[in-house]
């Protein structure tokens, strides 16, 4: 549990008139604050360090090299575009949020209209922050997680990746994970205050993230229906899921790739992700 979370707190300063959301500070020993102005100094942990690291993982005498890499692709994952930036509903959202407009994330929930008039038809799949925040609190806070056999890598539709630490913990409240996330995308690499970095981010396409080696799986609508145990069968598996709500994937996965699907409906990203860790974890013999 963060030092914010315990107190109950709001959030780390996004609000209006609640600080600089674009420049926190770190306060390395959280103390319960006297006053109310103290809040957003000491709530910044939260979104700066991807909060508190967990605690020291135990594997069960599992082989350490039993890892499962989950990459979200062509994820719908960005700052608002330049285009944008003199849309008056844009100029709205980040004078009501305290934020400056060139830094805030593209976010249909706030800005459905204006990626309407700029990017005709796309405002269902552009701008979904949200999905990343409840796939990260997922895999974050999972069994497979917290013993060590997880990693998490993001690749953007503009060819950024991005690498979670599994040291990482996900801000439950929204507000702070898109804080979390606009610091990242406007200046590097998130470190926690003993200089780890949890969420680092650098140039790359989804095919840096091949092993080429049969560990490679893609999960899609449009693959091959099959089982869970024909899917989740190698102690070291590198899965592949598409990082948006609607459409199909931009990068040529299904040229490197070979698809499976679990079920004859579309399924959310963390539904999928949790499905596969599930399976993953009874697989390597941790439940």
């Amino acid at each position: 549990m963060t030092f914010a979370e315990h107190q109950g707190g709001p959030g780390p300063g996004i609000e209006p008139g609640s600080g600089d959301p674009q420049s926190p500070r770190i306060s390395p020993t959280p103390t319960r604050p006297s006053v109310p102005l103290i809040i957003p100094y000491i709530l910044t942990i939260s979104l700066i360090t991807g909060i508190v690291p967990h605690r020291k993982r135990i594997n069960n005498n599992l082989d350490s090299l039993y890892v499962l890499t989950l990459n979200i692709i062509d994820a719908e994952l960005e700052l608002v575009p330049e285009s944008m930036w003199d849309d008056y509903q844009i100029r709205k959202v980040a004078k009501n949020l305290g934020k400056k407009y060139n830094e805030m994330l593209l976010d249909s929930n706030y800005m459905h209209g204006a990626i309407e008039r700029y990017f005709p038809g796309m405002s269902n799949r552009m701008g979904r922050p949200d999905i990343f925040h409840t796939l990260l609190n997922v895999t974050q806070d999972s069994i497979l997680n917290k013993k060590g056999h997880l990693n998490v890598n993001i690749h953007t539709k503009h060819n950024s990746i991005i690498r979670v630490s599994p040291e990482t913990r996900i801000p439950k409240s929204y507000n702070r994970f898109a804080g979390l996330f606009e610091k990242l995308l406007t200046r590097g690499d998130l470190k926690s205050p003993d200089g780890k970095t949890l969420i680092s981010i650098g140039e790359g396409r989804f095919e840096d993230l091949l092993r080429g080696d049969g560990t490679d799986i893609l999960m899609s609508p449009k693959g091959e229906i099959a089982k869970m145990n024909e899917v989740v069968k190698f102690k070291d598996m590198n899965v592949f899921i598409g990082g948006f709500s609607e459409g199909d994937f931009k990068s040529h996965v299904y040229e490197r790739l070979k698809a499976f699907s679990i079920f004859d409906e579309e399924l959310t990203i963390w539904t999928v992700g949790w499905e596969i860790m599930s399976s993953y974890e009874r697989m390597i013999g941790l439940l």
